[in-house]
């Protein structure tokens, strides 16, 4: 009979430095190998996403637009017949009125709603399968069921005579299959720290969120270009086209996790000998009363492990709950093509240009301003990696509050760009407070801990998403085009409230590291 298992006490007993999602060990090939092998898996990385939301973004805009011709349809349709065109068609200029855009940013508020569900729902269950499984198997689901919520919602806009709108909100569904794109971007981002040393961390965060605007520059103008000329279809198709080749591009990843033991700690067996009816029944019921008990243990020290870092740090716990921030600041992207075009009476289209000026200043962020800020608190300053970290995400938090307030307030599309150019600035906030929490506590709790941000910052929108689109609703029905703003003015007062709390924190000059973690910190970076 052959055997391949651990004791059954060691079956029962999870350790409590077992993180949730936790990153590979130095044996791990992929970090402990040649650099350029590390480097590839990174470059792969970046590329997915890079594509993946390059064929998101291309989609953007053309769906608003069909979710604002579909909405504006059914509106004429009971007011004002005589505006419907051949085709059931109704000029855009049309659509600007309060009801058909509050129609609008309803249907967009609660579809990021449930996008966001099973990212909360699963993030921890997947967190526990990419450990088992590994990283790449739970990538790959996590894109199918983008795949599949993309094609749902592209067949009710596409049939929307037979479909009402607001059918959309069944979409994210499909994202049970892989827990959508908040799983797979937390298990990426795993993969990075799996195989990027300590001193190159928060720059590869950069280049992976860099990467991300890259694409919004180009995807975004080229997406309103084709509008313009050849309506919503077209950028649609090319933009799940993209989604599509990302995909096949996760199948080319390579696995940063190290294999591990069985989780139940079952004996396998490829024979087993004959027994009479009576030890069979008496065997299952054993296992029956050994499985209750193991499954308790199981949980107590799922609990266990999943506190852990409370008790290792509060202060970790205390930034990553800023991470609400990004919830807040996500759903006004979506808020600010509609605010564009409905403040300052522009096409979704033209609004979209003022989108990629927004895209290309966060670019330069990253590119620029940030790297040469780090390189200054350091080199000239002399601040430790923690320190630096720490003071320019003051600084970030501090621009995009600063940002959201010029926004909402500005009388003019010029000043509005200027507004959305300094937000910009700030939003590398969340990849330096990610890369700071990842020093502040020790490699064992890096997994659960991104797992845990992962939550936040989905919960965040959860509930950041139907306020900031009731908000622009109230504004609307206020009559003043100044009250549009109120979303962006209540994302800055948020901001400011982080502002207080990032203040308040202070961090060591220096965290003690293990022998292993000081000889991966001290690896040459080649940004």
């Amino acid at each position: 009979m052959a055997l391949r298992s651990r004791s059954a006490s060691t079956a029962a007993q999870a350790r409590e430095t077992d993180p949730l999602l936790r990153p590979s060990s130095r044996e791990n090939t992929a970090l402990s190998g040649p650099r350029v092998g590390r480097l590839s898996i990174f470059a792969l990385c970046v590329l997915l996403v890079t594509i993946g939301d390059f064929g998101i973004f291309l989609v953007t805009v053309p769906q608003t637009r069909l979710y604002e011709s579909i909405a504006c349809y059914h509106y004429y349709e009971l007011h004002d017949p005589s505006r419907i065109g051949p085709g059931g068609g109704v000029a855009e200029k049309w659509c600007k009125v309060a009801p058909v855009q509050a129609e609008v940013a309803f249907v967009r508020g609660y579809e990021a709603l449930f996008t966001f569900i099973p990212g909360v729902a699963l993030a921890i269950p997947y967190g526990l399968l990419a450990d088992r499984w590994g990283r790449k198997p739970i990538v790959l689901l996590s894109m199918v069921g983008i795949l599949l919520s993309m094609t749902f919602t592209l067949a009710v806009c596409r049939f929307w005579q037979i479909f009402p709108l607001r059918l959309v909100w069944l979409a994210p569904v499909f994202t049970v299959i892989g827990g959508g794109a908040p799983v797979m971007f937390s298990v990426i981002l795993t993969m990075i720290a799996d195989v990027m040393p300590e001193n190159e961390r928060a720059t590869a965060f950069f280049r992976l969120m860099t990467g991300q605007y890259l694409a919004q520059i180009t995807a975004t103008p080229i997406s309103s270009s084709l509008m313009q000329s050849h309506g919503p279809w077209l950028p649609i198709k090319a933009g799940y086209i993209c989604a599509f080749l990302a995909f096949l591009m996760a199948c080319l990843l390579r696995e940063t996790a190290n294999p591990r033991e069985s989780l139940d700690g079952a004996v396998e067996t490829t024979e087993e000998p004959a027994a009479t009816t009576d030890e069979t029944l008496g065997l299952r019921a054993a296992r029956r009363s050994k499985s209750r008990v193991e499954l308790q243990a199981r949980l107590a020290s799922l609990w266990d492990r999943t506190t852990a870092m409370v008790r290792h740090d509060f202060k970790v716990i205390i930034l990553i709950l800023t991470f609400f921030i990004n919830a807040v600041e996500e759903p006004t992207q979506s808020l600010n093509l509609q605010y564009i075009s409905e403040r300052y009476g522009l096409s979704l289209a033209r609004a979209g240009f003022v989108i990629s000026i927004k895209s290309a200043a966060t670019v330069i962020a990253y590119m620029v301003i940030l790297p040469g800020a780090s390189w200054l608190l350091q080199q000239k300053l002399g601040l430790s990696d923690t320190r630096k970290d720490l003071f320019l995400a003051r600084g970030s938090i501090i621009v995009l509050s600063l940002g959201f307030f010029i926004v909402a307030w500005s009388p003019t599309v010029a000043s509005a760009t200027v507004g959305f150019v300094i937000s910009t600035m700030g939003r590398g906030y969340g990849n330096l407070i990610r890369s700071l929490v990842t020093s502040l506590v020790p490699a064992r709790f890096t997994g659960r801990m991104y797992t845990m941000i992962t939550v936040i910052e989905t919960f965040g929108l959860l509930l950041s998403g139907p306020l900031l689109a009731a908000l622009f609703r109230v504004g609307l029905d206020q009559g003043d085009v100044r009250w549009l703003g109120l979303p962006f003015t209540v994302a800055g007062v948020m901001g400011a409230l982080v502002t207080v709390v990032i203040c308040w924190i202070q961090v060591p000059a220096h965290v003690p590291r293990t022998a292993a973690e000081e000889e991966e910190g001290s690896a040459t970076s080649v940004y």
